[in-house]
């Protein structure tokens, strides 16, 4: 678009007579000055600010032009400044300024309304302070408005997620880990009206486990309130795919992950030492390494590729495609490529309860690792899928088969989580699969579904794409690198 100006007062008292330029092109907003103005009082204004970070524009009381940003504090970090400059002529400044706003919210909702779950016992216990000091102070800023409900216990969110009207909020968001996720999606899809439910999910990090919110942002902001607040405001629509998950007589989603084998004794194994930090799951992985344990099962998949070659070139072109943004309200999400949601919760490969299909690989094994993910990584530094995709429709999965792996081999293989560098390795096995089925064979043992401990017993996975919606800023998962 053609540069926009506006003439406005000097803002040096000593030069109170001199006039400036604010100047919007479409992509960022900037001053232009002769060449001897000095304009030491607002130096930011030394170089653009991107449209991304401009909240609001607007006049206030007195008649000045308020300019509220989230401006970079540092690499991760944002902060709330405002910036009043007070126009030559009202007249041109309402102007300039209905002009300016459409352009910096394009394909965007400005003044969304959003339903906020915050769970302030979750993780280190700050998701009522992050609410407070950081989320709060920015949908200010920005013209949103909002009403915030605090969780009182275990279950609490699904409760408020299946119960709550929904109506007329343009997102419903999240302070809290991926605990609270978990609950939320299964209270939105035990909602009698979940078929036509289609109110976007905005994730702010405030839990011990955030790993929704780095996979969203990436590993440098995904632990930053600021940076997901501006994500949700002026974000695009994500479509996830959920899991169902089916054991005994139960039903309910998973989002995050499964696991059975090392991996799930590592995590959930530690539990009773979460004093000990991040040094919990190191001593967990040798603790589990040295005890070199087989963990027998019957695992069933429904197999899309095994040949890590065709998947990670699937990744790339998949991810390389041009994304289509949408505006970010609940109207809007609707997707007719994919038909009704009703028709996407069904499982169409029965339940734990039914025969395995004919088409599905059927094997028994000891082995040392079953990993099943939806998402790239699983915590900061722990790239478990590098090749996992938002709404691909299909499940990873990576399987180490104890005959073919020793302890030494095991603790390598572990310790290149980080980097999603395990998956080079040849005992490594990968999968995309669109339903899968494992049955322990052992008597006790642990089995986790997205973080959480569920009973030792066969259960049966089954990938419904695009079922829910997230807001993201670029409208897909920050890249692996793989």
């Amino acid at each position: 678009m053609a540069q926009i100006y506006l003439e406005v007062k000097g803002v040096r008292k000593t030069d109170s007579n001199s006039t400036i330029k604010l100047c919007f092109d479409g992509e960022s907003l900037f001053i232009t000055r002769e060449p001897n103005q000095k304009f030491v009082k607002f130096s930011i204004w030394d170089r653009n600010v991107p449209t991304l970070n401009i909240l609001d524009i607007c006049l206030d009381d007195t008649g000045k032009i308020r300019i509220n940003t989230l401006l970079p504090r540092n690499s991760r970090n944002l902060r709330l400044r405002s910036f009043y400059f007070e126009p030559v002529k009202q007249d041109d400044a309402q102007i300039w300024i209905e002009l300016i706003n459409p352009v910096i919210y394009k394909d965007i909702k400005r003044g969304k309304k959003f339903k906020v779950i915050a769970n302030p016992f979750g993780g280190t216990g700050k998701a009522r302070k992050i609410f407070v000091d950081q989320v709060k102070p920015i949908f200010d800023a920005a013209g949103c408005t909002y009403d915030v409900i605090y969780t009182e216990r275990r279950y609490h969110a699904q409760e408020i997620a299946q119960k709550s009207d929904l109506n007329g909020y343009d997102a419903l968001v999240m302070i809290s880990g991926d605990g609270i996720i978990h609950e939320v999606i299964n209270g939105l899809l035990s909602r009698e009206d979940a078929p036509y439910l289609n109110i976007p999910l905005g994730v702010i990090p405030g839990g011990t486990g955030n790993a929704l919110s780095v996979c969203l942002l990436g590993e440098e902001k995904g632990l930053s309130a600021q940076h997901a607040v501006l994500s949700i405001i002026k974000g695009h629509p994500l479509k996830l795919d959920v899991c169902s998950i089916t054991q005994g007589e139960k039903r309910y989603f998973s989002f995050l992950s499964q696991n059975f084998g090392i991996i799930a004794d590592i995590d959930i194994g530690t539990e009773h030492l979460r004093w000990m930090g991040d040094l919990r799951l190191t001593y967990g992985v040798i603790k589990c390494t040295l005890q070199d344990r087989s963990y027998p099962c019957e695992m069933a998949l429904k197999i899309v590729d095994q040949d890590f070659n065709n998947i990670k070139q699937g990744y790339r072109d998949l991810y390389n495609k041009p994304v289509e943004k949408e505006i970010t309200s609940a109207e809007s999400f609707n997707d007719p490529n994919l038909g009704p949601t009703e028709n996407r919760i069904v499982d169409v490969f029965g339940s734990i309860n039914d025969p395995v299909p004919d088409d599905w690989i059927t094997f028994t094994e000891d082995i040392s690792m079953f990993y099943a993910g939806k998402v790239p990584w699983m915590a900061k530094g722990v790239l478990a899928f590098p090749c996992a995709l938002p709404g691909d429709g299909n499940l990873d999965i990576c399987i180490t088969r104890k005959k073919k792996i020793t302890r030494i081999k095991a603790l390598e293989i572990i310790t290149k989580f980080e980097t999603g560098a395990h998956v080079d390795q040849q005992e490594v096995e990968y999968f995309k699969v669109k339903a899968y089925r494992i049955s322990p064979k052992a008597s006790e043992g642990i089995i986790c579904i997205d973080g959480e401990r569920v009973p030792f017993e066969a259960f049966q996975v089954e990938v419904h794409q695009k079922l829910l919606t997230f807001i993201s800023l670029e409208g897909k998962y920050a890249p692996t690198g793989i």
